[in-house]
């Protein structure tokens, strides 16, 4: 069998030369083994840069040998002799395709007369070490394997460390705390315990907020409290006297109707408001003093979300929702004497916003108490698709279609308008 030794030469400095021209190059590669210079063979290397060449080894004993190798440039200049060193192993007559590992011999810190074996059946060993009793600070592993000819590896060696680890200190559950849905922590204390049983543990049930405000809530005008029902998850921790908690213990979810407490901002027709646009599962209420038959248009700027309209009895108003540049709109007409606003699922909560109720006159598209060419613009850009107002309030003429027709209706109001202040 032949047996190669290749070798890789890369960026080879030509010693001996006083002066680098530019089109110096390496041309030729002597080598020699053994340190016999006489019988030295040659390589061209015609300007290579890397030098990259296999070598016969065949004719070599087993053994330590060596390698010397020089470069000649173009000039005919000799670099300094590289000398390396290199093992031709000594390969066994006889081939054992079906040798593999029997067994396996390990000992920690070199204690070789107590090792341990390990059997082994299938060419594979997995080793797996308790340390437990071991002491902190460096060990060592050695272990070697047992071929199928009862010949042994080489033993090998690894280090490791055995960290040093505190005392584990005694805890005691010294209290528990629960919750419901994403709302605030209930704590209790309890008498130090270990273990703690949580069994039987009467809690009130209060502090709860929906998950989500459902637009079929109903509202008790009497006490201004919203209710909506849902699906409130319960949660439960013990807490021990070193403050690590337990993981959360979820109890049954039970359904509920739950009270959300509303804060309620009475408005004046056409008169803006500054309020806080609501967190999450939380509503910020609006109400309105107006007559039977009135058009409303609410208008919310600084953030988008829900409104849902309610009468003075607390039952739903059918309200027709709209977007603007800057927030969001609803318009009614109104079939009590006092209606509220409800705004929830706010997309900027905490943040400031501006709420505005106008008891809007027929042909005022805008809400801006004047009916004029305005008006005729807003209906212009409804019908090319810019829908800034409710459809109730651009169809003037009420016959249920937003068309040129509605942009007549409000130049007849504008000139009876006229007419009017001409006659007074």
């Amino acid at each position: 069998m032949k047996k190669l030794y290749s070798l890789l030469i890369v960026g080879i400095t030509i010693a001996g030369i006083s002066t680098l021209k530019a089109q110096t190059v390496m041309q030729t590669c002597e080598y020699w083994f053994d340190y016999d210079f006489e019988g030295r063979q040659k390589v061209a290397m015609n300007g290579l840069e890397r030098f990259q060449q296999e070598f016969d080894l065949s004719s070599l004993p087993a053994g330590v040998h060596s390698i010397g190798l020089r470069f000649g440039d173009s000039d005919g200049l000799w670099g300094a002799p590289l000398v390396k060193h290199f093992v031709v192993p000594s390969l066994p007559s006889q081939t054992f395709p079906d040798n593999k590992i029997v067994s396996m011999e390990y000992w920690i810190d070199y204690d070789f007369d107590n090792r341990q074996t390990l059997e082994n059946t299938d060419g594979t060993v997995t080793l797996t070490f308790d340390f437990s009793t071991l002491s902190p600070g460096v060990h060592s592993i050695a272990y070697r394997a047992l071929d199928s000819r009862g010949i042994w590896t080489s033993p090998f060696l690894k280090h490791f460390v055995v960290p040093s680890l505190p005392e584990p200190a005694i805890t005691n559950m010294v209290a528990y705390e629960y919750w419901f849905n994403h709302g605030p922590r209930i704590h209790v204390d309890v008498d130090p315990q270990n273990p703690l049983e949580i069994s039987e543990v009467m809690v009130e049930v209060k502090d709860v907020w929906p998950n989500a405000i459902r637009d079929d809530y109903r509202l008790d005008v009497n006490s201004g409290t919203v209710y909506t029902d849902d699906d409130v998850f319960f949660g439960i921790q013990a807490l021990d006297n070193l403050g690590h908690a337990t993981e959360a213990v979820l109890s049954e979810t039970f359904a509920m109707t739950i009270p959300v407490p509303t804060q309620w901002t009475q408005l004046t027709d056409n008169i803006p408001s500054k309020a806080v646009a609501p967190e999450v599962s939380h509503i910020a209420g609006f109400k309105m003093p107006c007559a039977a038959g009135n058009l409303l248009c609410w208008k919310v700027e600084g953030t988008e979300g829900q409104i849902r309209l309610n009468n003075a009895d607390g039952s739903h108003l059918d309200g027709e929702m709209f977007r603007f540049n800057g927030g969001i709109g609803c318009a009614a007409i109104v079939t009590s004497g006092q209606t509220y606003a409800l705004l929830y699922d706010a997309t900027h909560p905490n943040e400031s916003i501006t709420v505005r109720c106008t008891v809007i006159e027929l042909g005022d598209v805008n809400a801006d108490t004047v009916i004029d060419v305005a008006d005729i613009a807003t209906v212009i850009d409804y019908l090319a698709g810019n829908q800034s107002v409710a459809k109730l309030m651009a169809d003037v003429n009420s016959d249920g279609i937003v068309d040129i027709a509605d942009i007549a209706a409000i130049i007849d109001l504008m000139a009876d308008k006229t007419r009017k202040v001409q006659s007074n």
